[in-house]
């Protein structure tokens, strides 16, 4: 998925990373995808803050979640473990409101709620 207002500079750029073309742990990341589909361009638009948030991609895939709390009220969250999914960032345990894709030309259509979710932060610079 990517943003309808990316130039097709930006697009090239983004699946050069997100293949693994470009090295780094993204490479790692690609190493998990047995074949990439196809790429859908789609308005994007996301909100986070501690560990709750939305993410919405035109009409293919809406997703809302919000986090657990611990007795204290506290936002629960991942430190230094395999399941924080971005090193050195926390990752915040959530439960997915809502989470649909209506990717049906590839064969992903689904809607859930309920299931568990996990968020964290994380940014890609080019260094080069």
């Amino acid at each position: 998925m990517v943003d309808e207002q990316a130039s097709d500079e930006q697009v090239s750029s983004i699946l050069a990373a997100y293949s693994g073309a470009l090295g780094g742990p993204l490479a790692d990341l690609a190493r998990l995808v047995g074949a990439t589909l196809g790429v859908e361009r789609a308005r994007i638009s996301y909100a986070v803050a501690a560990g709750a948030g939305s993410v919405r991609a035109g009409r293919l895939v809406n997703v809302s979640i919000t986090p657990f709390r611990g007795l204290d009220g506290a936002v629960t969250t991942l430190h230094d473990s395999l399941m924080a999914t971005t090193p050195r960032a926390p990752a915040y345990v959530a439960s997915a409101l809502h989470h649909e894709v209506a990717l049906e030309k590839y064969g992903f259509e689904w809607t859930f709620q309920g299931r568990s979710a996990i968020q964290s932060d994380y940014r890609i610079a080019n260094r080069v």
